[in-house]
């Protein structure tokens, strides 16, 4: 018989989307992808196999690579977490090493181009390959008929979140001018940090783990399950066209949101500062 769901794991959960949504404000959407595009990479940009590129264009490069990486690896995690039961472990570290990194971006001073690319390439990995997982949980702390409800919570949690640490940056830098700024980020990975940390004290793991196999076959079975997923998924034509126009769409909404600040500035010609 299940454990029953208490009041305070919900709670705990939505308060992970009101934490690392402030990852998807600050760094993603607005105060990082300017500072990244407009500081850290040079006016001119830089040279790379004879080519130049300038800040829009690594931005999307680091976006991309960093996506590229999580489609790749995600579903073959998402098995292996099934078969452990272990979306929780594997979300705590994508968390730890999320936040760490973010912290990380705090440190990055105009020109230091490479490093912010590495290090940005982990943050949004680590934060991107965590969103599944913490999603998964939904089908545990909920049956059907409240699932709607209450990821709707979580969601709405979330922008709670993301935009009260979006105004405590943009108040920051509006006292303080650019030397907030790389502040604002320290403050990402403090926020992501804290108000996550009620999931993984009070949020059960209510899978049962499978037979118990080494770490190099339960890689290999990770891997398999994803195929035989594929090869199956075409007897549900309808649920395939649903997943292939969602991809399509969340990409779209996605290079948006991630470009948005960028345009803005490049295009429009809104202040760095």
């Amino acid at each position: 018989m299940s454990t029953p769901v208490r009041r305070r794991e919900i709670w705990s959960w939505a308060f992970y989307d009101f934490a690392n949504s402030a990852f998807a404000t600050t760094i993603l959407a607005v105060i990082f992808a300017k500072y990244f595009t407009g500081r850290i990479v040079p006016e001119e940009g830089i040279e790379f196999f004879g080519q130049v590129l300038k800040g829009p264009v690594l931005w999307n490069i680091i976006i991309s690579a960093s996506m590229f990486w999580v489609c790749l690896t995600a579903p073959s995690v998402g098995a292996i977490t099934d078969h452990i039961a272990g979306k929780k472990r594997f979300l705590s570290i994508y968390w730890l090493v999320g936040c760490l990194a973010t912290a990380g971006l705090s440190l990055m001073e105009p020109g230091m181009v490479l490093p912010a690319m590495i290090i940005f390439i982990v943050a949004n990995i680590s934060f991107s390959s965590a969103n599944p997982l913490y999603n998964a949980f939904l089908t545990e702390l909920a049956p059907p008929e409240k699932r709607s409800r209450i990821s709707s919570f979580g969601w709405g949690i979330g922008y709670v979140g993301g935009g009260l640490c979006l105004a405590v940056n943009l108040v920051m830098i509006n006292k303080w001018g650019e030397a907030a700024v790389r502040p604002g980020f320290f403050v990402v990975a403090v926020w992501w940090f804290l108000f996550s940390l009620p999931l993984f004290f009070w949020l059960r793991e209510r899978a049962v783990p499978k037979e118990r196999v080494g770490t190099l076959p339960l890689i290999r079975k990770g891997v398999t399950d994803v195929f035989q997923t594929l090869r199956h998924i075409r007897r549900y034509r309808e649920l395939f066209k649903f997943l292939l126009a969602f991809l399509c769409f969340n990409e779209g909404v996605q290079t948006i949101i991630v470009n948005a600040a960028v345009y803005g500035s490049e295009v429009i010609g809104m202040k760095q500062d």
